[in-house]
């Protein structure tokens, strides 16, 4: 994949396969291919808010989570949800507009989301 950043977009509005497909497969999109590189993960902090995933190949040419998590850092705490594995595609954006689970109206998935969806790539 020639752009991460373009590749996080896509993830988080559920077109991962699609820009998979595109760029030739997961093989294409892996450094040297999945026997050199065995996943693509990411963590990403947005001040006390984190988004962090792991994909890994197929042997149809997708990539599914093995994990998907938001985080949130507090002064004492370290908070992760989970948001599954064995997907397609990301349950971010499906979360986001979940009452909060941490005191806040909405909640992590909410501000990684709307974070991510501002950047112009």
């Amino acid at each position: 994949m020639g752009n991460f950043f373009r590749l996080l977009r896509d993830l988080i509005q559920q077109r991962l396969q699609t820009a998979i497909a595109f760029e030739g497969g997961a093989d294409s999109c892996l450094f040297l291919g999945p026997k050199e590189t065995r996943q693509l993960a990411a963590k990403l902090y947005f001040g006390k808010n984190g988004y962090e995933f792991s994909l890994v190949p197929t042997h149809d040419g997708r990539l599914v989570f093995s994990d998907e998590f938001t985080i949130f850092y507090g002064n004492f705490t370290h908070k992760r949800a989970t948001l599954g594995s064995g997907h397609a595609e990301a349950r971010l954006k499906d979360k986001k507009d979940d009452p909060g689970t941490w005191g806040a109206a909405k909640d992590v998935p909410n501000y990684v989301f709307n974070a991510i969806s501002s950047w112009i790539v």
